[in-house]
């Protein structure tokens, strides 16, 4: 069962708010659990219960991220921990204890066990408080969303404790922004993240930026050409040229979407045949369209097409054939949805690659549009 799924069968969540946080996922990003609390729809505690209940594993709250001794941060290096969204938070003899956002992940444990040299104990914790960790610990910046939402979710722990402490009364925690129901035939409006709360001070800022240990920590691949063209690339056709270029021999069609607000649009194609006035006339609306709902769950998809004629519909705007294997990676840019990279395996092939290989895609592709970006804003000065 889905974790909004078990939100809804304890009564925590009706169906109409866990559409809200979906749709607020599709465009923003992240995990479902952090929609949830930026709506002010559930509170941190609820949250590690469900998905330590989900992930079978147990819940690292809060406190088990204060004070980590530098002994045991320095058993895995910024890289990987950005790389696998894991916090080693306590080691017992040969064996460390690990926050995970996806303790099932069994690659990225084995991965673990051998950059450590220990046996892993998994823990689930929430995506915010793991970023939060990474930063304060291996200097890994947030997007501004997380520290809005870890600054709420800090104020109401420090009231929380000292609640129990018996040194101030807590107040009742403000529920997130009402949700507007749009006219019939419309879509809903993006879900805009709650306002920030008062900065706990109990909680320690951010290490300041240690720019030596990034550069030795992130050594380059010189035969990455996919960065290489990307790095260089000076406006968003080249940067689709060398992202098309890279899924040749691995995707049958591929399709750059742009996103603006909910509607979707075709920026560059490869190998769809589609006649050009049909390709700019075509939009897609992305918090409607089924096939676009696909990657909601994970932050990606990659695998059969669902037996769903919602999404054998948009094959028939586009007036291709139906695949029997779709990839979609979501690329987000200052928080939020920019664009979507589609690929599938044509009828009768498989797609080349793993989803691990796709979205390290997506994150170049994101990383590549604010370059460029920065680029135009650079000459204009």
């Amino acid at each position: 069962m889905k974790l909004g799924e078990i939100f809804i069968q304890q009564g925590v969540i009706n169906e109409s708010q866990l559409k809200d946080a979906l749709h607020a996922q599709l465009i923003y990003g992240g995990h479902l659990g952090t929609c949830l609390i930026e709506m002010g729809y559930i509170d941190e505690d609820q949250l590690g219960r469900v998905l330590a209940d989900v992930m079978k594993a147990p819940y690292a709250a809060f406190d088990r991220f204060q004070d980590i001794p530098q002994a045991v941060i320095q058993l895995m290096s910024a890289r990987v921990v950005e790389k696998l969204n894991a916090i080693p938070f306590a080691k017992h003899d040969k064996t460390v204890s690990i926050a995970m956002i996806d303790p099932k992940d069994l690659p990225a444990l084995d991965e673990i066990s051998f950059v450590t040299g220990c046996k892993t104990e998994p823990w689930v914790a929430p995506e915010v408080r793991i970023l939060q960790a990474m930063e304060r610990y291996y200097d890994i910046p947030r997007r501004q969303r997380y520290i809005t939402v870890s600054r709420e979710l800090d104020v109401g722990w420090n009231n929380r404790e000292a609640r129990l402490s018996g040194n101030e009364a807590s107040p009742a925690r403000t529920a997130g922004p009402a949700v507007e129901t749009p006219p019939a035939g419309q879509p809903p409006p993006a879900t805009q993240p709650p306002p920030a709360t008062q900065v706990a001070t109990a909680v320690a800022p951010a290490a300041p930026i240690n720019w030596k240990t990034i550069k030795e920590d992130m050594p380059r691949n010189p035969d990455d050409q996919v960065s290489h063209r990307l790095c260089s690339a000076d406006t968003v056709e080249a940067l689709a040229e060398a992202v098309l270029d890279s899924t040749s021999g691995r995707l049958q069609r591929c399709i750059l979407f742009s996103v603006k607000s909910t509607t979707a649009v075709l920026w560059s194609s490869r190998d769809l045949g589609l006649d050009r006035s049909l390709a700019q006339s075509l939009r897609f609306t992305i918090t409607s369209e089924p096939i676009f709902q696909l990657f909601t769950g994970e932050g990606h998809f990659l695998g059969p097409l669902p037996d769903n004629p919602g999404c054998r519909g948009f094959y028939e705007k586009l007036d291709v054939r139906v695949p029997s294997e779709i990839m979609m990676i979501p690329i987000h840019l200052e928080d939020r949805l920019v664009a979507i990279l589609y690929g599938d395996g044509g009828t009768d092939s498989k797609i080349q690659g793993t989803s691990e290989d796709y979205r390290r895609l997506g994150r170049k592709i994101s990383i590549a549009l604010n370059i460029v970006l920065l680029k135009r804003k650079l000459h204009s000065v």
